[in-house]
């Protein structure tokens, strides 16, 4: 299989190592004697080694693991997993995967995640070539229903500006979406002002527009929303075991 692709054992390992760092997980990573190792049969890689290299080498997770003699040296999370459909939108085309999220991994509601490949459950290698040079300080899921009050749209993950927060003031026309924790430890998601010392919320529902006000002492800022959708996401409604 290796050489078929024509790619030698330390460019393997290079480019293994270009995967872990776009994703931040360094364990992903792996050395020169290791590939060698794998290549003569001393050892077998890991689970998740494998779908490192299914990605190197263009071949399915299923086509490289009927290639290793052995078992896994790690297995699959007995958690349930959850089968979605991510589309990412290009320039020109749109690209759809199929991958999991963990069964803990609530989609219809709002959430923050340090990293955009951390609601998935094992981590999306067919997204590195889309997202592997996004670095933002955090990243905002947004629920389906959070977009749209009259369908059920595939929710979105954005990129979030989280570094000195500072809300428009009241009566800016066009007023930036924000992600708030509200009182009570709540993670809320709407356009944000502020007026005074109070934070107002403003969204539309099928009822119009509704507005929500806070003491800005009660609230905390996560961060605000900037630029397009990285990708999104839309729930296949069945479970893998």
């Amino acid at each position: 299989m290796q050489q078929r692709q024509g790619v030698s054992a330390r460019e393997i390992a290079r480019r293994g190592k270009v995967i872990a760092d776009a994703l931040r997980k360094p364990q992903l990573a792996f050395t020169h004697r290791a590939v060698c190792g794998w290549l003569n049969g001393m050892r077998n890689p890991s689970l998740e080694h494998r779908r490192v290299l299914a990605v190197i080498l263009c071949v399915s997770l299923d086509e490289l693991n009927h290639g290793c003699d052995g078992p896994f040296e790690e297995q699959e999370a007995a958690a349930t997993l959850k089968q979605v459909t991510v589309r990412v939108l290009g320039k020109e085309r749109t690209f759809e995967y199929r991958m999991t999220v963990s069964s803990r991994v609530d989609l219809d509601r709002p959430a923050v995640y340090q990293h955009w490949a951390d609601m998935f459950s094992p981590w999306p290698a067919s997204l590195v070539r889309h997202l592997g040079r996004t670095k933002h300080d955090l990243f905002g899921w947004i629920p389906g229903l959070a977009r749209s009050p009259y369908l059920h749209e595939a929710g979105v993950l954005v990129a979030l500006n989280a570094q000195r927060p500072k809300l428009d003031p009241a009566g800016t026309l066009d007023a930036p979406t924000w992600f708030v924790y509200l009182p009570g430890g709540r993670l809320d998601i709407a356009k944000a002002v502020r007026e005074d010392r109070w934070l107002v919320l403003s969204r539309t529902d099928i009822h119009g527009i509704k507005v929500e006000r806070y003491p800005l002492s009660r609230i905390d800022l996560v961060g605000r929303v900037t630029g397009r959708a990285l990708f999104e996401v839309s729930s296949r409604d069945q479970k893998l075991t």
